[in-house]
């Protein structure tokens, strides 16, 4: 049972349009999160530098901190949509498509 049925991802163009509302969403929090983390007066900044120890967050610890929340986050989006829509219900292929992709 989804919220919204209307809208599943049983055609490729709604397919690629909720696909690219995960990327969409994944994007701006990862771009954002980044350029919250390179200034060091920014609340995630503080807040990441008294978590990990060290005088300062060095660039490694940046691109880990950002690869984990894009991950979760994308996790939850996900989830979302299928909650939402039903999206990714048909990720786990077919036996009748093993050999062959889907038409268009």
């Amino acid at each position: 049972m989804y919220l919204i049925k209307g809208f599943k991802s049983t055609r490729l163009r709604n397919a690629f349009i909720l696909s690219a509302m995960v990327a969409a969403f994944t994007a701006v929090l990862a771009i954002e999160l980044t350029s919250r983390l390179e200034e060091k007066k920014s609340d995630i900044y503080i807040f990441m530098d008294k978590i990990i120890p060290g005088k300062a967050l060095g660039e490694y610890t940046k691109i880990l901190i950002v690869f984990l929340t894009t991950l979760i986050s994308s996790f939850i989006v996900y989830n979302l949509l299928h909650f939402l829509f039903g999206f990714g219900a048909a990720m786990i292929i077919d036996d009748k498509y093993k050999h062959k992709s889907p038409n268009y």
